[in-house]
This record gives C-alpha cells, structure tokens and sequence, in this order.
C-alpha cells in the first residue's frame, strides 16, 4: 500500500461512515487539524516552563554580551571562556532544536503515520460501548462498508476500540456460559442418575432446578436489571447447589417409601426435612447476600441473584 491509495481510500471510507444513521455513529474523525491549529495559535503557552527560564537567562546572556561589546568606552577584563560561551550557544541551540521538533509535529497530522502509509479514522458510537446489541449493527455495518470500499482501493482496513472488545468479551462469556452450563447439566445428571438410578427422577430433579434457575435470573430485572461478566455464570452455581434441597427430599421420600404408601411416605419426607433445608436454604441465602455489603457493584448483582436463588429453589423442590 502506498499513500497515494491510502489518502482517497480514507476520504470515501470517512464520507460513507459520516453516511451511517445517527444512532450509530454521532461523529467521524479523520484528522486533528482543529486541535493542531490550536497549538500553533498559542504553542509558547505550551512550552515547558523550564525551558522558557533557560531560553530567557541565556537571551539576557547574550544581550549583555552585545550591549557590553557594542561599547566602545568598555573593556571586558574578565573575557568568558570558550567554554562558557560554547555551552551558552549549545543551550540556545538545543532551544530552537526543540521549537523546530514541535513545529514539525503540528505541521503534520497525528492520524497519519510518519511514513503516510497509515492513517487513524476515530468512530465517535452514538451508545455506549457496553451496548451489544448496537455494537453488533454498527460492526456489521462497518464490515459492509470496508468490503464496499476494499473493492475501489487497494489498502488494509482493520477495527479497533469500545465496540470491537464489548462483541469480543460477550462472545467469550456467552461460549462460556454454555459450556458451563452443560458440562455442569451432565455432570450432576450423571451423579443423580448413579444414585437414585431413575432417569424419572432425574429429569423431575433437572426439571424443577432449571425453572428455579430461570425464575431466579426473571427475578433479577427487579434486582439488579442485567447480567455481567461477574454474574453471568450464577446459573451453573445456583443450579449445583440449590438441587440439593430436592435430592434430600427425594432420598428421604425414598427411605419412607419401604415403609409407607407414596402419599403417607411423602408427608413424613416433607415434615422431616422441610425445617432443616429451610435452615440450610436460608444460611446460603444470607452467606450470598453478604456480599451486597460490598461497594463493588458486581459483588453486589452476584449477591442479589445468588440469594434469591436459593429461596426459589427451595421453594420449587417443595412445591414441585
């Protein structure tokens, strides 16, 4: 790629991003002139103060020397070193090294490499950046204009920033959260399956912990109205532990049963564990809540969604 193709690929790709509807994009930078013509209307109100102490010494330096040199009634008794003057001219200079430095860099465009074979468009998004679902437009809309342009003009065109993480990171969680939730759902299956031996039961206990499950993350609109990265992955850990009150009344109805018909052997399951999952159900309750004490927000969410996690689970086991 040369900067011959760069220059007009990056004014058609700035014209048809400045195109996209306003809630999209709220604003397309291709360059920095604006700022640059700032800093050249008032660049000595930028010079480090320093710099300006030496600049006004050695100048005051230099006019006493001249005024002193210029009189002729003057004899200069004690004459600087080669060495003074070398190190008071090497300090003028290094001054005015830097000034052409500076003077240089506002003379060119900031998003524009050095070698002019890169330039910097910066996409000002019209929605925050956690915003998924309208990052997902705006990328594939910002895809279809890069293919559109690609076809004109023979450069590399790549995106960055605020969208491009937030679709990346959500992508991550998302592919997480599944695998996590069935390598959890297998697991416990398995674990159930070999102890009550019943796939009836099993499904009975997945069955009622996935509503659980589903009812407590409902519940969160209320609470804390979305997930996160920190509470996305609740579902695996509410589902582990609030099937267990369901597996207790389950072994004790089971136990009962040798001796009692189904209805009878389940009103005694029901009264003999009923108080202690309770107990149980409540202790995960407030050890989940606890965090809310935190002022980190995302312990805060895991808290609410955690604690009432427990009670409907709960609640579902004696219930369902």
């Amino acid at each position: 790629m040369s900067s011959a193709s760069r220059r007009p690929a990056a004014t058609e790709l700035a014209a048809r991003l400045r195109a996209l509807p306003p809630t999209m994009v709220e604003r397309v930078d291709d360059d920095d002139d604006v700022t640059r013509g700032f800093l050249r209307d008032h660049k000595f109100l930028f010079v480090p103060l320093a710099d300006l102490e030496a600049a006004r010494t050695a100048l005051a330096t230099k006019l006493s020397a001249a005024k002193l040199e210029a009189n002729p009634l003057f004899i200069d008794l004690d004459e600087p070193t080669d060495a003074e003057r070398a190190a008071s001219a090497a300090q003028l200079d290094e001054l005015r090294a830097k000034q052409r430095e500076a003077e240089a860099t506002l003379a060119r465009s900031s998003f524009v490499s050095a070698d002019a074979l890169t330039q910097l468009l910066v996409v000002r998004t019209a929605f925050a950046k956690t915003d998924v679902g309208a990052s997902g437009r705006l990328m594939a809309a910002l895809a279809r204009v890069r293919a559109d342009v690609l076809t004109r003009h023979p450069v590399e065109i790549g995106f960055a920033g605020g969208p491009v993480v937030s679709l990346a990171e959500h992508t991550a969680l998302v592919r997480g959260i599944v695998w996590s939730t069935v390598i959890t759902a297998l697991l416990v299956a398995l674990v159930l399956a070999l102890y009550l031996r019943s796939l009836r039961l099993v499904a009975l206990l997945g069955g009622v912990v996935v509503a659980a499950t589903t009812v407590a993350f409902g519940l969160a609109v209320f609470t804390v109205g979305h997930l996160n990265a920190a509470t996305a992955f609740l579902g695996a850990i509410i589902a582990g532990n609030g099937i267990n009150y369901g597996v207790l009344l389950i072994a004790r109805f089971r136990d009962e049963r040798h001796h009692h018909d189904a209805d009878a052997a389940m009103a005694r399951a029901i009264a003999g564990t009923l108080r202690p999952t309770l107990v149980a159900s409540l202790g995960a309750s407030i050890a989940y809540g606890s965090l809310a004490a935190t002022s980190f927000q995302g312990f805060a969410d895991f808290a609410m969604i955690g604690a009432v996690g427990m009670l409907v689970c709960w609640l579902a086991s004696y219930t369902a």
